[in-house]
């Protein structure tokens, strides 16, 4: 696939998402912008150097964890986003750009051994993605529960 156009891909797709963490906040745009500028051509330039599909896998696998990690840092300790909303929001946004390039480059270069090595992945992230939905869902719940305690104890 074309670097620039993964890239491309990836800011709409991860741009999307992130308008839900918080709607139109030009801070979380830039700052993702910036990571993924850095980030995704250097794993795109590192996987075109790969012949080795196994080898391919274990560097996706790993390029796809440091994103994630690196994305959870910057929305949670330096756009103050909270835990749980930051870490469900990079790795959905991951998933996401993950899963449609990887069906843009199967398109693009008919590449079906990627698209099967993505679809595999992808469903590893969204496994991991509906885990941290769950505790983020579940802490949501004990977070209300909590407050409806002490409304009621106030009164």
């Amino acid at each position: 696939m074309n670097i620039v156009f993964a890239l491309l891909l990836t800011l709409a797709i991860e741009s999307l998402v992130y308008i839900f963490v918080k709607p139109l906040n030009l801070k979380i745009f830039v700052f993702m912008s910036i990571a993924n500028c850095v980030l995704n051509p250097t794993m795109n330039i590192i996987l075109l150097l790969v012949n080795d599909y196994k080898i391919y896998a274990i560097l996706l696998t790993i390029f796809e964890i440091c994103t994630v990690f690196c994305e959870y840092l910057v929305l949670k300790y330096i756009l103050k986003v909270e835990k749980i909303k930051s870490i469900v929001f990079s790795c959905f946004a991951n998933i996401m750009s993950l899963f449609i390039g990887s069906i843009s480059n199967v398109f693009m270069n008919q590449q079906n051994n990627l698209i099967i090595g993505s679809t595999i992945f992808a469903i590893i992230y969204l496994i991991l993605f509906s885990l941290c939905f769950g505790v983020g869902f579940l802490s949501f719940i004990n977070h209300d529960n909590q407050n409806h305690k002490h409304g009621n104890n106030a009164r």
